[in-house]
């Protein structure tokens, strides 16, 4: 597998919340390793990739989360 392929940093703000960790710090310590999403829109459309995926572990409102994802992907043109 090449470096390409090797996802690096995956953050859950779920879970470092869960683990009383403070998921603002954590983000601040691996900033230089998050992607900018939106730049990254133009390459989804060059892969084979036939879904997005949001998730949410536990929602209060699921319909609310629902919405709110799909509104997100919309207006990022995906």
């Amino acid at each position: 597998m090449s470096s390409g392929d090797t996802v690096w940093f995956e953050i859950d703000c779920g879970w470092i919340t869960r683990a009383v960790a403070d998921p603002g710090a954590e983000l601040k310590r691996f900033a230089d390793r998050i992607i900018d999403w939106e730049k990254f829109v133009p390459l989804f459309r060059e892969t084979k990739a036939e879904h997005i995926v949001t998730e949410h572990d536990n929602p209060a409102d699921w319909r609310r989360f629902a919405q709110r994802s799909i509104e997100h992907i919309k207006a990022l043109g995906l």
